[in-house]
């Protein structure tokens, strides 16, 4: 008899990888969810039961990161999000020796 029945839950779960969006969030069978910001841009495992999203791990290289959870569009619209820094390099000389005289 098994002593754990979620760990025998989980091996028979579907699994499927995706890459993390740069938003830190993937879709799984058209739904969107979250996951950590720092695993943005990179390939990870996800587990679940096709027919029950209720439960998406998150694992890389077989050890277990977490929980993806389900991205509620409403509290996701009013996020603010970081604007893209502007490097001198991505600059044209002119901006460049511009920012510089400031």
């Amino acid at each position: 008899m098994v002593s754990d029945p979620e760990w025998v839950r989980r091996l028979f779960m579907k699994r499927e990888t995706r890459r993390v969006n740069n938003d830190a969030t993937i879709t799984l069978l058209g739904k969107l969810f979250e996951v950590s910001p720092s695993l943005i841009g990179q390939r990870i495992e996800v587990r679940f039961e096709p027919r029950i999203l209720d439960t998406v791990l998150i694992y890389s290289d077989d050890e277990f990161l977490g929980e993806a959870k389900p991205v509620n569009l409403a509290d996701n619209a009013r996020i603010k999000r970081e604007r893209y820094n502007q490097s001198v390099t991505d600059l044209s000389f002119h901006e460049a020796l511009r920012k510089e005289e400031r």
